[in-house]
């Protein structure tokens, strides 16, 4: 049964080398809300994509900002350096640029995404209605990872407050929840309009190299969801993309993958660094997968008692598959 993965704690460790850049104008500050700092385009045939750096200046201060969710018109950024101080000088109306005056942003300097973030800082961010924050933590409880135990109820809650805001991926996640009767009355129909719904923001997103559209129109592609044709290869594609990114969930679904050959060469030996990857991020999805290939020897020797382990893992937060193969093991051990 398909899962929506969620995603998952990592570091960010790439950095980022960029070439000299002009200055030139890229919009103006429309408002900030909170720590998102709203960017109206200069020009709205060019609109910014995910990652692009800008900066402002104050009294000679180059103030450094990173967008992350590129709109039809605007743009929402944060400061590459989180600080208050900083933040409380920025004011509607001021010029931004593109680029940077030096030619280096260190990892130090690179900003964390909803899922390379703590729990703590999640939920801080959430709490502040950031957008992004929300829909990371209901994709948490509705998997059980990143400290977190399943809870459908809570994602429905947070995915539907998305919704109102015609935010795709949530629309997405409510599709999925309603297609595999998570926590709700499994209603296919219903599940068929939101992908329908989702589908042109969707694409729309995930070509701004945002991971969890990235992912979650690889899923469509692979499963033929919201009018889209069933595309295996192309799936794949979507699923590098997003795990390029650090994106946990993508990391998992190229595991199962190449586990079955699906939309690419049948490579079990890749499909196990897939899962183990994952599953140090505490994916539970790729524990469980973990579990079933030392429980039947797939890629690896077979080992009932690292079978035992992986499901226990995926087990403690609710994984209620993993939950039954561990109660079978235990069983047949007894």
């Amino acid at each position: 049964m398909l899962k929506v993965t969620t995603l998952i704690l990592s570091i960010l460790t790439c950095q980022f080398i960029l070439s000299a850049q002009n200055s030139s104008n890229a919009g103006t500050i429309a408002k900030i809300t909170g720590a998102n700092v709203i960017i109206k385009y200069s020009n709205p045939k060019t609109p910014f994509k995910i990652n692009d750096i800008l900066h402002t200046e104050i009294n000679n201060e180059e103030i450094r900002l990173i967008v992350f969710f590129p709109m039809q018109s605007s743009a929402k950024c944060k400061l590459i350096k989180n600080d208050d101080q900083i933040l409380r000088k920025l004011h509607p109306g001021m010029t931004v640029y593109f680029g940077i005056k030096s030619d280096t942003i260190t990892e130090q300097d690179s900003i964390k995404q909803p899922w390379n973030i703590s729990l703590s800082e999640l939920r801080a961010l959430a709490n502040n209605n950031d957008e992004q924050a929300m829909l990371e933590l209901g994709e948490r409880y509705c998997r059980g990872s990143g400290g977190i135990s399943i809870n459908y109820d809570k994602a429905h809650t947070i995915f539907s407050k998305l919704e109102f805001k015609k935010n795709p991926v949530a629309l997405f996640n409510l599709g999925i929840m309603y297609r595999e009767k998570m926590g709700v009355a499994k209603d296919i129909n219903r599940s068929a309009n939101y992908f329908l719904t989702c589908q042109n923001k969707l694409s729309v997103l995930a070509d701004t190299n945002n991971a969890p559209a990235q992912y979650a129109k690889g899923i469509c592609c692979e499963m033929g969801y919201g009018g889209e044709v069933t595309n295996e290869a192309l799936a794949v594609e979507w699923y590098k993309k997003a795990a390029s990114q650090n994106y946990i969930s993508a990391y998992t679904r190229l595991g199962v993958c190449y586990m079955t050959g699906t939309g690419i060469t049948k490579d079990l030996g890749i499909a196990i660094k897939w899962f183990t990857k994952a599953a140090f991020f505490e994916d539970t999805q790729a524990q469980a997968n973990l579990g079933i290939c030392y429980e039947n020897g797939i890629g690896v020797e077979k080992n009932l008692k690292v079978a035992t382990s992986w499901y226990a893992k995926a087990a403690s937060r609710g994984n209620s598959f993993a939950r039954g193969r561990l109660q079978m093991l235990v069983n047949s051990q007894m």
